[in-house]
């Protein structure tokens, strides 16, 4: 089933355009900064468009939000790699997140897809999760988030049982929560939405943070930016879901 209107073809316009126009607009600030780093800012550039219009597509249910995901799950473990690596705050978190689970699960997610009739015409048939799919999935969160969290302290050099370290807690729960969405996603159920809007808010804040923390880490602001899109699109994607799932199960 395709569900396509003149508003919801507006509203992506919006979001890409509004995107692109940011991006440019902020790329030309950052290149008058003789240490900003030209290949490096223009790669993270391109990825954080890739990755809007990967959203954008993953809202409308359209098959090819699976291509666009790779350019922007690719370049963005390149670019938290680089910038991890001898940084006072490193998010190994999220190069983990992309490197070794996001990449994988792009592939996953297309076969899911198909197998739910999403392809280059239809739009997935996408479900609800039912009461023990929620149990399932809170209680796999909960564990999940401590696994993640006493993983990232080892990696940051720090201790579980020490003071909590802010950004080392937003980087575990917005790789919890990105876990969690993922596979929501490739599994095409609508709840998805539910844990990419909260992603979204929580690596706002922790870009925003990092950002301040160290100025030296540049991407962190196209970052923020970016999730900045990802969190309104998020919510249109929610409603877009709402109706595609409802469609699914025959309710009016």
């Amino acid at each position: 089933m395709k569900l396509k209107n003149d508003f919801n073809t507006r509203f992506s316009l919006a979001i890409l355009i509004g995107m692109l126009i940011t991006v440019l607009a902020l790329n030309i600030v950052k290149f008058q900064d003789p240490s900003t780093r030209i290949f490096l800012q223009c790669l993270i550039s391109i990825g954080a468009l890739a990755g809007v219009v990967n959203t954008v597509l993953s809202a409308q249910g359209s098959i090819w939000t699976y291509l666009f995901g790779f350019i922007d799950v690719f370049i963005a473990s390149i670019v938290t790699l680089e910038s991890s690596i001898g940084s006072p705050n490193p998010v190994w978190g999220q190069f983990i997140l992309h490197a070794a689970y996001f990449l994988p699960m792009q592939f996953v997610g297309y076969f899911q897809w198909r197998k739910r009739g999403a392809d280059s015409e239809n739009s997935v048939r996408a479900r609800r999760l039912g009461p023990w799919g929620w149990v399932i999935t809170v209680v796999g969160f909960a564990a999940g988030t401590v696994a993640v969290y006493l993983l990232l302290n080892v990696l940051g050099g720090g201790s579980a049982s020490g003071p909590i370290n802010t950004i080392v807690a937003l980087d575990t729960i917005v790789v919890a929560l990105s876990v969690l969405g993922q596979v929501l996603m490739s599994l095409a159920y609508m709840e998805q939405w539910i844990a990419w809007i909260l992603v979204n808010v929580f690596a706002i804040i922790l870009y925003a943070l990092k950002s301040s923390a160290s100025a030296a880490d540049g991407y962190t602001v196209v970052y923020m930016i970016k999730y900045i899109f990802y969190f309104v699109n998020s919510i249109n994607g929610l409603r877009i879901w709402i109706g595609l799932s409802r469609a699914e199960r025959g309710e009016a």
